[in-house]
Protein backbone atom coordinates (compact mmCIF):
# COMPACT_ATOMS: atom_id res chain seq x y z
CA UNK A 1 0.00 0.00 0.00
CA UNK A 2 1.05 3.50 -1.11
CA UNK A 3 1.40 5.94 2.29
CA UNK A 4 3.12 8.48 1.11
CA UNK A 5 3.66 11.01 -1.52
CA UNK A 6 7.01 9.40 -1.73
CA UNK A 7 6.05 6.13 -2.43
CA UNK A 8 3.46 7.32 -4.72
CA UNK A 9 6.29 8.98 -6.53
CA UNK A 10 8.38 6.14 -7.18
CA UNK A 11 5.35 4.22 -7.84
CA UNK A 12 4.45 5.84 -11.37
CA UNK A 13 8.68 5.94 -12.07
CA UNK A 14 8.33 2.28 -11.35
CA UNK A 15 5.40 2.09 -13.37
CA UNK A 16 6.52 3.72 -16.63
CA UNK A 17 9.92 1.54 -15.99
CA UNK A 18 8.01 -2.05 -15.70
CA UNK A 19 5.79 -0.79 -18.93
CA UNK A 20 8.89 0.24 -21.18
CA UNK A 21 10.64 -3.38 -19.74
CA UNK A 22 7.69 -5.34 -20.45
CA UNK A 23 7.94 -3.74 -24.13
CA UNK A 24 10.95 -5.00 -24.66
CA UNK A 25 11.22 -8.34 -23.75
CA UNK A 26 8.02 -8.88 -25.57
CA UNK A 27 9.78 -7.64 -28.63
CA UNK A 28 12.55 -9.74 -27.99
CA UNK A 29 10.35 -12.84 -28.07
CA UNK A 30 8.57 -11.57 -31.17
CA UNK A 31 12.25 -12.05 -32.74
CA UNK A 32 12.43 -15.18 -31.47
CA UNK A 33 9.51 -16.29 -33.59
CA UNK A 34 7.11 -16.70 -30.02
CA UNK A 35 3.63 -15.67 -30.07
CA UNK A 36 0.21 -16.15 -28.00
CA UNK A 37 0.89 -18.02 -25.24
CA UNK A 38 4.58 -18.65 -25.28
CA UNK A 39 4.99 -14.63 -25.26
CA UNK A 40 2.20 -13.97 -22.38
CA UNK A 41 3.53 -16.96 -19.76
CA UNK A 42 7.04 -15.50 -19.29
CA UNK A 43 5.76 -12.09 -18.93
CA UNK A 44 3.04 -12.57 -16.87
CA UNK A 45 5.57 -12.04 -13.41
CA UNK A 46 6.19 -8.42 -14.74
CA UNK A 47 2.44 -7.71 -15.76
CA UNK A 48 1.07 -8.99 -12.58
CA UNK A 49 3.44 -6.98 -10.49
CA UNK A 50 2.59 -3.97 -12.78
CA UNK A 51 -0.67 -4.01 -12.50
CA UNK A 52 -0.73 -4.53 -8.54
CA UNK A 53 1.28 -1.40 -8.32
CA UNK A 54 -1.07 0.39 -10.96
CA UNK A 55 -3.72 -0.74 -8.36
CA UNK A 56 -1.81 1.21 -5.32
CA UNK A 57 -1.59 3.90 -7.43
CA UNK A 58 -4.91 4.59 -8.05
CA UNK A 59 -6.22 3.74 -4.63
CA UNK A 60 -3.74 6.43 -3.06
CA UNK A 61 -5.27 8.90 -5.92
CA UNK A 62 -8.60 8.09 -4.21
CA UNK A 63 -7.86 8.45 -0.81
CA UNK A 64 -6.19 12.05 -1.35
CA UNK A 65 -9.12 12.82 -2.97
CA UNK A 66 -11.01 11.99 -0.65
CA UNK A 67 -12.80 9.30 -2.33
CA UNK A 68 -12.43 6.28 0.23
CA UNK A 69 -14.72 3.48 -0.51
CA UNK A 70 -15.83 1.66 2.76
CA UNK A 71 -16.01 -1.72 1.19
CA UNK A 72 -15.19 -4.62 4.34
CA UNK A 73 -12.18 -6.35 3.35
CA UNK A 74 -11.85 -9.16 6.13
CA UNK A 75 -12.21 -12.49 4.55
CA UNK A 76 -13.02 -11.07 1.45
CA UNK A 77 -11.20 -13.76 -0.83
CA UNK A 78 -12.93 -16.59 -0.41
CA UNK A 79 -15.92 -14.73 -0.46
CA UNK A 80 -14.98 -13.61 -4.20
CA UNK A 81 -14.35 -17.31 -4.88
CA UNK A 82 -17.55 -18.03 -3.41
CA UNK A 83 -19.60 -15.13 -5.55
CA UNK A 84 -17.29 -16.46 -8.44
CA UNK A 85 -18.78 -20.35 -8.23
CA UNK A 86 -22.25 -18.94 -7.47
CA UNK A 87 -22.47 -17.05 -10.27
CA UNK A 88 -21.30 -20.25 -12.53
CA UNK A 89 -18.49 -18.75 -13.60
CA UNK A 90 -14.85 -20.63 -14.43
CA UNK A 91 -11.49 -19.05 -13.75
CA UNK A 92 -11.23 -18.65 -17.67
CA UNK A 93 -14.36 -17.09 -17.70
CA UNK A 94 -13.45 -14.52 -15.27
CA UNK A 95 -10.13 -13.79 -16.53
CA UNK A 96 -11.75 -13.02 -19.97
CA UNK A 97 -13.93 -10.49 -17.77
CA UNK A 98 -11.16 -9.07 -16.24
CA UNK A 99 -8.90 -9.08 -19.60
CA UNK A 100 -6.18 -11.21 -17.78
CA UNK A 101 -4.62 -14.30 -18.36
CA UNK A 102 -6.34 -17.16 -16.68
CA UNK A 103 -3.19 -18.02 -14.43
CA UNK A 104 -3.71 -14.78 -12.75
CA UNK A 105 -6.73 -15.45 -11.57
CA UNK A 106 -5.45 -19.08 -10.67
CA UNK A 107 -2.66 -17.54 -8.44
CA UNK A 108 -5.11 -15.19 -6.34
CA UNK A 109 -7.55 -17.32 -5.83
CA UNK A 110 -4.89 -19.94 -4.60
CA UNK A 111 -3.70 -17.33 -2.28
CA UNK A 112 -7.00 -16.29 -1.49
CA UNK A 113 -6.20 -12.68 -3.03
CA UNK A 114 -4.63 -12.06 -0.58
CA UNK A 115 -3.12 -8.05 0.06
CA UNK A 116 -6.46 -7.01 -2.69
CA UNK A 117 -7.06 -3.68 -2.93
CA UNK A 118 -10.37 -1.89 -2.59
CA UNK A 119 -9.19 -1.24 -6.37
CA UNK A 120 -9.10 -4.58 -7.54
CA UNK A 121 -12.08 -6.08 -5.18
CA UNK A 122 -14.57 -3.65 -6.86
CA UNK A 123 -13.04 -4.66 -10.61
CA UNK A 124 -13.74 -8.28 -9.55
CA UNK A 125 -17.27 -7.52 -8.34
CA UNK A 126 -17.91 -5.35 -11.39
CA UNK A 127 -17.05 -8.38 -13.36
CA UNK A 128 -19.63 -10.41 -11.80
CA UNK A 129 -22.21 -8.00 -12.25
CA UNK A 130 -24.89 -8.57 -15.20
CA UNK A 131 -28.69 -7.20 -15.40
CA UNK A 132 -29.99 -10.65 -15.52
CA UNK A 133 -27.46 -12.05 -13.42
CA UNK A 134 -28.23 -9.31 -10.51
CA UNK A 135 -31.67 -10.06 -11.21
CA UNK A 136 -31.33 -13.57 -10.29
CA UNK A 137 -29.20 -12.94 -6.90
CA UNK A 138 -32.09 -10.67 -6.32
CA UNK A 139 -34.85 -12.94 -6.29
CA UNK A 140 -32.41 -15.62 -4.79
CA UNK A 141 -31.84 -14.09 -1.71
CA UNK A 142 -35.44 -11.97 -1.32
CA UNK A 143 -36.91 -15.60 -1.53
CA UNK A 144 -34.98 -17.03 0.85
CA UNK A 145 -33.29 -14.97 3.13
CA UNK A 146 -35.87 -13.78 5.77
CA UNK A 147 -35.81 -11.21 9.37
CA UNK A 148 -37.82 -11.97 12.35
CA UNK A 149 -37.37 -10.37 15.64
CA UNK A 150 -38.29 -13.91 16.91
CA UNK A 151 -35.45 -15.86 15.26
CA UNK A 152 -31.95 -15.35 15.83
CA UNK A 153 -32.56 -11.74 17.63
CA UNK A 154 -33.54 -10.67 14.70
CA UNK A 155 -30.15 -11.40 12.60
CA UNK A 156 -30.69 -12.45 8.94
CA UNK A 157 -31.48 -16.09 8.37
CA UNK A 158 -32.29 -18.80 5.87
CA UNK A 159 -36.09 -18.98 5.36
CA UNK A 160 -37.33 -22.26 7.30
CA UNK A 161 -33.96 -23.13 8.48
CA UNK A 162 -33.49 -20.91 11.30
CA UNK A 163 -29.54 -20.55 10.03
CA UNK A 164 -28.08 -17.20 10.23
CA UNK A 165 -26.50 -15.81 6.72
CA UNK A 166 -23.56 -14.82 8.61
CA UNK A 167 -23.03 -18.62 9.79
CA UNK A 168 -23.02 -20.15 6.14
CA UNK A 169 -20.65 -17.28 5.36
CA UNK A 170 -18.24 -18.21 8.62
CA UNK A 171 -18.17 -21.65 7.33
CA UNK A 172 -17.18 -21.11 3.69
CA UNK A 173 -14.58 -18.55 4.76
CA UNK A 174 -13.44 -21.63 6.84
CA UNK A 175 -14.17 -24.58 4.34
CA UNK A 176 -15.28 -24.21 0.33
CA UNK A 177 -16.34 -28.05 0.85
CA UNK A 178 -20.03 -27.05 0.90
CA UNK A 179 -20.74 -30.95 1.36
CA UNK A 180 -19.61 -30.79 4.81
CA UNK A 181 -21.79 -27.67 5.45
CA UNK A 182 -24.96 -29.75 4.37
CA UNK A 183 -23.56 -32.81 5.98
CA UNK A 184 -23.40 -30.41 9.29
CA UNK A 185 -26.58 -28.62 8.86
CA UNK A 186 -29.19 -31.37 6.61
CA UNK A 187 -31.74 -28.46 6.11
CA UNK A 188 -29.61 -26.52 3.85
CA UNK A 189 -29.42 -26.29 0.10
CA UNK A 190 -27.47 -24.96 -2.31
CA UNK A 191 -29.83 -22.79 -3.17
CA UNK A 192 -29.78 -21.67 0.17
CA UNK A 193 -26.11 -21.22 0.04
CA UNK A 194 -26.38 -19.22 -3.15
CA UNK A 195 -28.81 -16.83 -1.49
CA UNK A 196 -26.75 -16.28 1.36
CA UNK A 197 -23.64 -15.47 -0.92
CA UNK A 198 -26.00 -13.25 -3.34
CA UNK A 199 -26.90 -11.53 0.04
CA UNK A 200 -23.24 -10.97 0.96
CA UNK A 201 -22.39 -9.69 -2.72
CA UNK A 202 -25.14 -7.00 -2.14
CA UNK A 203 -23.89 -6.03 1.05
CA UNK A 204 -20.07 -5.95 -0.36
CA UNK A 205 -21.07 -3.94 -3.46
CA UNK A 206 -23.36 -1.15 -0.94
CA UNK A 207 -26.83 -2.47 -2.23
CA UNK A 208 -29.56 -1.71 -0.59
CA UNK A 209 -31.13 -4.69 0.87
CA UNK A 210 -34.78 -5.55 1.71
CA UNK A 211 -34.52 -9.19 3.00
CA UNK A 212 -38.87 -9.98 3.93
CA UNK A 213 -39.79 -9.38 7.40
CA UNK A 214 -40.84 -12.93 8.86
Amino acid sequence: MIRTEKEYTLALRRIEEDRRRAEQYRASLEQEGLDGEKINRPLEPITGFHQEIEDEVRQYERARDHDIDPIPLAAIGRLLISIRIANGLSQRDLAERLDVHESVVSRDERNDYHGITVERAQRILAAFDGEDNMTKQEQSYLDRIVIDPDIMAGKPTVRGARIPVDLVLKRLSQDLDTQALFESYPRLTAEDVKACIAYAQALVEGEALFPVLA
